[in-house]
């Protein structure tokens, strides 16, 4: 069912097209073809016209790309980490000096100066962080849903690796496959004469979140979300015996509730609300038949809005 649906994601990626305007289409995998072309000097055609003769290509857009990179160009020296008003200037300190040390230890002056080289080229940069790492992603190999403005928003995204053998048991084993299942897939590869590497697909989100949720229609979310708030506060219109009343609903946002609950009873509050938001839902009558899936809850906890971090659950977990 995965795979079925890889596959239609990869085909939609590949061939839909997106109406700008009346007459004006675009489709990102043939953008990143024609830029790739481009920057290299190449025709999409072909170095020869129709009479034999080489088409010369006067490449405009690499020194343009080569300013670009220079004008938005900056070093790890010049990241500063600033005290605001009232703020603990010896915090400031501490966190400065740790940061600093990550970016020695992670090369990150490397990430940034790729970062800078390649945005005027393609004008996105994807990154991914592994195992504390950032990680490039290639954008030839980079399949999201066009329609969507940012990636948290799209339906899908799935990054396509091609391993040869030996980098296949590397990845496999790092990510815990037994020997088994690994010595099948490559039985299986053997059999196979049309190409010459593994493929692994990596459907994304944190710990591949997306896999699991990447299909469901974000009204589904925006619902479960009221479910949430009719099951703890009730209604009197109906029926509705709320399960908490004495958390306070002040804001339901799509797929969020922000809520006020006395400091004494915040644990109580937390393990009912994760409890509700994780009520599982059943796609086993739906047109792609998932069975039942729960949408994982995240709590986050403070004072002020603008001051949430992440709750902090304690024994009375």
């Amino acid at each position: 069912m995965i795979l079925r649906e890889i596959n239609k994601e990869i085909n939609d990626f590949k061939n839909r097209q997106i109406q700008i305007v009346p007459s004006l289409f675009f489709n990102q995998y043939e953008t990143l073809q024609q830029i790739y072309f481009y920057y290299n000097s190449k025709y999409k055609t072909g170095e020869v016209d129709a009479d034999g003769d080489r088409k010369y290509f006067h490449n405009i857009n690499r020194n343009p790309c080569k300013v670009g990179s220079k004008s938005i160009d900056f070093d790890t020296k010049n990241i500063r980490l600033l005290t605001t008003e009232g703020g603990d200037s010896l915090k400031t300190w501490f966190m400065e000096r740790d940061l600093k040390f990550w970016m020695r230890d992670k090369q990150f002056g490397k990430v940034l100066n790729r970062i800078f080289m390649e945005l005027p080229i393609y004008g996105s940069v994807v990154l991914k962080i592994i195992d504390g790492t950032p990680m490039f992603v290639d954008l030839r190999n980079f399949v999201i849903e066009q329609s969507a403005d940012t990636l948290e928003q799209a339906n899908y995204i799935t990054e396509i690796h091609n391993y040869t053998q030996q980098e296949f048991k590397s990845v496999a084993k790092k990510m815990g496959w037994e020997k088994k299942k690994i010595d099948e897939v490559i039985e299986l590869f053997h059999q196979m004469k049309d190409t010459s590497h593994i493929r692994l697909y990596e459907r994304y989100g944190e710990d591949l979140f997306r896999q699991g949720f990447s299909y469901i229609p974000q009204r589904t979310v925006s619902e479960n979300t009221k479910g949430v708030a009719l099951r703890i506060s009730g209604s009197m219109e109906y029926g509705i015996t709320g399960r908490a009343s004495w958390i306070k609903i002040i804001v339901e946002s799509h797929d969020a509730l922000l809520v006020s609950v006395p400091i004494n009873r915040r644990f109580e509050a937390a393990n009912i609300l994760r409890e509700e938001f994780e009520r599982p839902i059943n796609f086993s009558k739906c047109s792609l038949p998932r069975g039942q899936l729960i949408i994982p809850c995240e709590i986050e906890s403070g004072y002020n809005y603008k001051d949430l971090s992440k709750f902090k659950w304690l024994v009375e977990e």
